[in-house]
């Protein structure tokens, strides 16, 4: 078997799973992008697997004010390992990638509907990281793989319709990583995945340097990451410490450390497996959705980060399994 199929195809079950039903006015979906939508001031969960991989409905779902609502849209139809970025420059969304996806097709959603824009110099991809930087005016891609299953370490650099590869030193070969953005510091944030999974690289618009803190989450494979504004921390969550299904300790309760510039502290352990997880500027707090235990079929709640813990403010139930 094809080396990258291999790694590839090893889904975690806390972060896909069973759909849950629609009809029950929360998200049938079975992974997905949580990024906050300041023109109607919601979250907003985009893309993710349904029981119609192949479909063309690419339905988004807004969370605002406790209560999920259904945004009908036709666009880049199901799909995973699809990151967004919110660009404050044209009030859109924009999305990039998926396996087997076309090459250089960016999709923006404006709150409504989707639109299919072509980029210039970029090729299709899959597992990888997206985030958009301000100081930068432009989004940064690194990781994955690109349409002919070539591992790539280039970083990407998108910017008015165009791409442009910054071929420079950096963390070498990432999938199931996670990246995010700090606006304080002003630097792209990417830790774990790929053959080195404990490292903690950042990205200044120049250089990469790799971070070697007093402290660290370890390995991570799967994990989430967010801005947090109201503290200027980036908060990871989850993630296994392989990619091996079966070993128990990916399991275990999910961890949730805190980077502070300096350091890493671990601020909680609750069994809290994520399927969406995001920064709302509404509420000013992290937020996620997912299932509280490890089962697939684990009840659906969402929970905010509030003082260093984690709060449920909502239960959803048991998830359909016969969707």
């Amino acid at each position: 078997m094809n080396k990258l199929v291999f790694f590839f195809c090893l889904i975690p079950s806390g972060i896909f799973g069973q759909a849950a039903n629609p009809l029950k006015g929360y998200p049938g979906i079975r992974d997905g992008v949580f990024v906050y939508f300041p023109p109607s001031r919601a979250m907003l969960l985009l893309g993710g697997g349904k029981s119609s991989p192949n479909s063309s409905e690419s339905n988004v779902w807004k969370w605002k004010d406790s209560q999920w609502a259904m945004i009908p849209a036709s666009g880049p139809g199901s799909r995973d390992f699809f990151p967004c970025a919110y660009h404050p420059g044209s009030g859109n969304i924009y999305c990039y990638g998926e396996q087997d996806s076309p090459g250089g097709v960016f999709w923006s959603f404006d709150g409504a509907q989707w639109k299919s824009t072509k980029i210039t110099g970029l090729e299709s991809r899959d597992h990888h990281q997206m985030v958009y930087a301000d100081h930068l005016n432009a989004f940064i891609i690194y990781g994955g793989a690109n349409e002919r299953g070539i591992l790539d370490t280039l970083t990407w650099l998108v910017r008015d319709g165009k791409a442009t590869a910054l071929n420079i030193p950096g963390p070498g070969i990432r999938y199931h990583s996670a990246m995010t953005y700090d606006k304080q510091r002003k630097k792209v944030v990417l830790y774990g995945g790929g053959k080195k999974p404990w490292e903690h690289w950042e990205f200044d618009g120049l250089r990469w340097v790799k971070i070697n803190s007093r402290t660290s989450p370890g390995n991570k494979f799967y994990h989430f990451m967010a801005y947090d504004e109201s503290s200027d921390k980036i908060i990871l969550h989850g993630g296994w410490r392989n990619q091996d299904p079966f070993d128990p300790v990916n399991k275990q309760n999910p961890q949730t450390w805190a980077w502070d510039g300096q350091d890493w502290t671990n601020i909680a352990g609750e069994s809290i497996f994520s399927i969406a997880f995001g920064y709302d500027a509404g509420r000013k707090q992290v937020v996620t959705y997912g299932r509280s235990g490890g089962p697939d079929n684990a009840p659906l709640a969402l929970w905010i980060l509030e003082n260093g813990s984690w709060k449920k403010i909502s239960d959803y139930g048991m998830p359909n399994t016969n969707d």
